[in-house]
């Protein structure tokens, strides 16, 4: 829709939505057009959805202003702004091991930029969380004696995905074959643990020799011992059309639904590094939320400055929104 150019929409509606200084604060930036301001389709369609699931309606804008102020009606039109937290990291519990290599870059990274730049996401776990992914940012805050962590609450997924590791592909099969907690076969058996895929179309499966959840993450332990010490496992989306490149083999990993999850850390027990995958809608990123501010003290007011740290980031307009898909360089 143009505004200005449809006869159906009174000139004082048009003039309050849509010329409205805090329309173009919130929601970016018009472009003018021969005096007429316009959005293209695909943004005003989300940006509809937004102001309805909010309970935003057009109508004139002082008097909604009274009751919403602009950082309240901007985190209630992004939720994923209304799920961060500042939790202690006692309250965390951690469902996978951790790499040391990538701990201690994890953790100087941390030290040096003095921020937590991206939160840990986490699902209520009884009275606690459990870590769906941030399992090293947990324990390198822990280690640099912080007590405190940006947290994004979401609910506990339906259903848990695994990543796909592409390995050097020299010795892997005879590794694979040579491990005693699994058996190996050229055919996928019933509980298969993981599938390797070779440059020439070869494909090795294993599972674990005992039965059960705990034996299954024994296999899954003693697969690690077939990585490269040191070297840089690439995970790949499991679901993305990816064939291993010359003198490489593809891992993929059975998946774990969050009620094996929980079996899993009832059990005292977890699962190797970077296998589990949880896609979250709405993540929030590059927050950098400072270090001083998760030394210690009451998580009560320690959140009463996340939520102005987060009222003066859209104030000073640092949160953008994309619907789309983005590309990161990370």
């Amino acid at each position: 829709m143009v505004a200005g150019s449809n006869p159906a929409v009174p000139t004082l509606l048009r003039f309050f939505v849509w010329r409205s200084e805090w329309w173009r604060l919130f929601f970016g930036h018009a472009v003018p057009a021969h005096g007429r301001h316009r959005f293209l389709r695909r943004h005003r369609r989300v940006l509809f959805r937004r102001l309805r699931a909010s309970r935003l309606y057009l109508r004139p804008l002082r008097r909604r202003l009274l009751t919403h102020p602009v950082q309240a009606v901007a985190r209630s039109a992004i939720p994923a702004l209304d799920a961060l937290r500042i939790v202690e990291l006692s309250c965390l519990i951690l469902h996978e091991d951790h790499d040391p290599a990538r701990l201690a870059r994890v953790r100087d990274g941390i030290r040096d930029e003095a921020v937590q730049r991206n939160p840990v996401i986490a699902a209520p776990y009884g009275d606690r969380y459990l870590v769906l992914d941030g399992a090293h940012r947990v324990r390198a805050l822990t280690e640099l004696g912080l007590r405190l962590a940006l947290v994004q609450i979401i609910a506990l997924p339906e259903s848990a995905e695994s990543w796909g590791h592409l390995l050097p592909a020299e010795g892997l099969e005879d590794a694979l074959r040579a491990l005693p907690e699994v058996s190996t076969s050229t055919r996928r058996p019933e509980a298969c643990l993981v599938e390797a895929r070779f440059r020439d179309g070869r494909r090795l499966y294993a599972r674990a020799r005992g039965e059960g959840l705990v034996e299954t993450v024994r296999g899954l332990k003693a697969l690690g011992s077939i990585y490269p010490k040191g070297g840089v496992v690439r995970r790949i989306d499991p679901e993305a059309d990816v064939d291993p490149g010359e003198g490489e083999a593809l891992l993929l990993y059975r998946s774990f639904s969050p009620r094996e999850l929980a079996e899993v850390v009832d059990r005292g027990e977890v699962l190797p590094a970077g296998i589990t995958r949880f896609p979250v809608p709405e993540r929030v990123l590059n927050v950098r939320y400072p270090l001083a501010l998760l030394e210690d003290g009451e998580t009560g007011a320690r959140n009463a400055e996340l939520r102005s740290f987060v009222g003066e980031s859209l104030e000073k307009n640092r949160v953008r929104y994309y619907a789309e898909p983005v590309v990161l360089f990370e």
